[in-house]
């Protein structure tokens, strides 16, 4: 919401006061983490008094959502190397639970979405009113399924900088556009709008789209972490 706050300029005072709360929480929470680097990771302190400017300063104090955290992953290797390993090995699983819950994450709001397609075209039919209601729902849960994604990359592309070839590689595999789908084996049981006009931004996971959905997405195949229930059952319901 913050992000569309910015970018669209319709911020009501309700929601900058909601904005400018969380900015602050942050911004106290990122100076909590300076002081951790500069006692437990100094070569860290001196990288970053030579990378930022004062004009960044400036605009990171307004922003603090665009303050790079200089977390190990996005360090040169030479500095990495002097960091100790410990530090390194914090991070990995850091990155692997971050991954373990975006995935979680992009398989629910699958769901939700094929859900909400399915009640469209059993329950609301050719209603432009309220077919405009759902179609905003849809679009919600489209930009959390975007978000979920980025977030997986951004996590996969970590650990394969700070542990390149891990075992982490036999669950968590390249994410595709092609992979983000919702778990239909059948393309006859995919719901169809009638009357619907087709999205120029259409993907492979809208109802409208019906090539490539006989094969199953790896990422409802992948192999869950000790303690998360399989996911198998809601697959075999979504398919009954």
């Amino acid at each position: 919401m913050d992000v569309s706050i910015i970018k669209e300029e319709t911020v009501t005072d309700k929601e900058m006061s909601q904005l400018i709360t969380k900015r602050n929480v942050l911004r106290r929470r990122i100076d909590k983490w300076r002081e951790i680097q500069n006692v437990y990771m100094p070569s860290i302190t001196k990288h970053v008094a030579q990378s930022v400017s004062p004009d960044d300063e400036d605009q990171f104090f307004e922003r603090p959502e665009a303050v790079p955290l200089y977390l190990l992953s996005t360090l040169p290797a030479d500095l990495i190397s002097t960091i100790p390993f410990k530090f390194v090995e914090i991070e990995i699983c850091l990155r692997v639970l971050q991954a373990d819950d975006s995935l979680n994450d992009l398989r629910r709001f699958l769901q939700i979405t094929m859900g909400l397609w399915d009640y469209k075209r059993t329950h609301i039919g050719s209603s432009q009113r309220h077919g405009t209601r759902m179609y905003t729902s849809i679009g919600t849960y489209r930009e959390k399924v975007k978000r979920c994604a980025s977030r997986y990359r951004a996590a996969r592309d970590a650990l394969s900088v700070l542990d390149p070839g891990g075992t982490w590689t036999t669950c968590l595999q390249e994410l595709k556009s092609t992979d983000i789908q919702p778990p239909i084996r059948d393309v006859e049981k995919i719901p169809k709008l009638k009357g619907a006009r087709r999205a120029h931004s259409t993907t492979r996971w809208d109802p409208e789209t019906s090539e490539g959905w006989r094969a199953l997405s790896w990422i409802w195949l992948a192999a869950q972490p000790e303690g998360i229930e399989s996911e198998q059952s809601e697959i075999d319901e979504s398919e009954s």
